[in-house]
């Protein structure tokens, strides 16, 4: 059974900058990047505003020994004002063993607010995330078989 423990960060609209500074600072290469305009055609996606197209999705930089930065551009034109220094920071707990990813959710929410309840994510994987009883912004997620802990060679992905 693996855990792995990250800071995910979100942006308002700057992720890619920031993911380019933090890059030139711990060296290595995103081992994922997806854009809002990647995930428009997809059955059950809502497509965001035209103008949040090209921004980023998920981004993710693996800085050391199996930490990995994490972050998004947000879009939730509802809140995006909301987005700061403070709470613009979640604990994502990527792990490979399902049940105990649906215990520590469901101890976690105790007594919290569920942002996203546990199901299949669009992007294949089973995720949720919560805020604890704490104010804490908490993100879980199953990688499986296709999608392995351990980290790979992914040097094609760049940002042009």
């Amino acid at each position: 059974m693996s855990f792995y423990f990250n800071p995910y960060i979100s942006f308002n609209g700057n992720c890619e900058q920031a993911f380019c500074f933090y890059k030139s600072v711990f060296g290595g290469d995103f081992t994922k990047l997806i854009r809002y305009s990647d995930m428009q055609n997809e059955s059950g996606v809502p497509t965001p505003p035209e103008e949040f197209g090209y921004q980023i999705r998920h981004i993710e930089l693996p800085v050391y020994d199996n930490l990995i930065l994490m972050g998004s551009d947000n879009t939730d034109t509802s809140s995006i004002d909301n987005i700061k220094m403070g709470n613009n920071m979640r604990i994502s707990i990527l792990s490979d063993n399902e049940d105990e990813l649906k215990r520590l959710f469901e101890a976690l929410s105790s007594g919290g607010v569920v942002k996203a309840p546990l199901c299949e994510s669009l992007w294949g994987t089973f995720y949720g995330s919560l805020i604890d009883k704490f104010g804490i912004h908490w993100a879980v997620e199953l990688r499986k078989d296709k999608q392995p802990l351990a980290f790979e060679d992914n040097s094609n992905i760049h940002i042009p």
